[in-house]
């Protein structure tokens, strides 16, 4: 018997199967009364008369004229006009089978002709996200920076390496001016961005009582501002092409909160707020915005916290580690892939479980 993958399906013989299986079922009816009117009559006409109908209906079954009704019949069972022609003998003209596809739909996540620009691309999590999507296929600008200019240009050779194209661009977020420039400098070369991964960040932590107004203000600039600044410069032009992807980098603490950190949790808390409220206004332009949420993930700011501090999160995390930026990479990756189309205004939780 053929398996299940090399099972090949006519649909003339089906059909007519079908078909062949209602006319006699109909029919049988009438034999079963003509059996019934020669019940007590001579065995030997009743038998005459059974072969001889048998007879007349197996002739008329192969006359052109039943053929050509059957033909009919099964155009109208189908609704399609597609059939193989029948000749007078019954077979097809062309042997024509149409194998039955068992292979799923696997939703795409190549990014090959995407152009991809990441902020805070040096390091960490930026860094993750610009290979990550480099590796399905983008081009990737990487901003960062000027104290990240070097580590800027080795991700981007690295991403050259992979034989895709890679600018690296270094200004400071916080400044409009800079923003506006070098956005324009970035669509430019690349000719349009499809995909804004706003990632640039920082953190100037301390209890709420000590904290001035100027490491409040170099937060909330550095990781709320500046997203709103940069993602203007690039959404209305994605809109325009009718497709497009942003996703925000927020973080566990902009949903929990976090001791020592009102400056930093509020700009991540803002983050998604504003995440969910550009879902709202660009899904019908082809634009999906997402944001995913970080736990304590291996980078440069854990760099500081005691050990003390971080067997506390590893106890509170139930995977029972730290998370990789690659673990980023990969989230980053499904939201900016054609699978993810259907997904706007989440906030994809990254934490090992921390937060549930």
């Amino acid at each position: 018997m053929p398996s299940e993958e090399q099972w090949t399906f006519n649909p003339f013989i089906a059909f007519t199967e079908q078909w062949l299986e209602t006319w006699q079922r109909v029919n049988a009816l009438g034999l079963q009364n003509l059996q019934g009117i020669t019940l007590f009559g001579d065995p030997r006409l009743r038998s005459c008369w059974m072969a001889g109908l048998s007879h007349a209906m197996d002739n008329y079954m192969r006359s052109p004229a039943f053929l050509e009704l059957m033909q009919q019949s099964l155009e109208v069972m189908t609704g399609s006009s597609h059939l193989p022609p029948i000749n007078k003998t019954g077979e097809p003209l062309m042997a024509t089978t149409f194998p039955v596809s068992h292979e799923v739909q696997i939703p795409s996540f190549s990014l090959v002709g995407k152009k991809v620009f990441v902020t805070g691309g040096s390091r960490g999590i930026g860094r993750a996200c610009a290979l990550t999507l480099a590796a399905a296929g983008a081009d990737v600008a990487v901003s960062s920076s000027c104290t990240g200019a070097d580590c800027a240009k080795s991700v981007c050779d690295e991403i050259r390496d992979m034989g895709r194209r890679a600018e690296a661009y270094s200004f400071d977020v916080v400044m409009r001016g800079e923003v506006t420039t070098m956005c324009a400098q970035v669509n430019d070369d690349f000719e349009a961005i499809d995909i804004l991964v706003n990632n640039a960040g920082v953190a100037r932590d301390g209890v709420f009582r000590k904290m001035d107004r100027c490491a409040w203000d170099e937060v909330i600039s550095t990781n709320l501002t500046s997203v709103f600044d940069i993602t203007k410069c690039f959404i209305d032009g994605m809109a325009a092409r009718g497709w497009g992807r942003v996703i925000n980098i927020s973080s566990i603490v902009g949903q929990i909160g976090n001791f020592g950190q009102a400056n930093y949790a509020a700009a991540k808390a803002g983050l998604i707020g504003l995440t969910k409220t550009l879902a709202r206004e660009y899904a019908r332009k082809g634009v999906t915005v997402n944001a995913i949420a970080p736990g304590f993930i291996k980078t440069r700011m854990l760099d500081h916290v005691p050990d003390k501090a971080l067997q506390s999160v590893l106890d509170d995390t139930p995977v029972g580690r730290l998370g990789d930026p690659m673990d980023i990479g990969a989230s980053a990756l499904y939201l900016a892939s054609p699978a993810a189309g259907f997904v706007t205004g989440h906030v994809l939780d990254v934490n090992g479980g921390m937060a549930m």
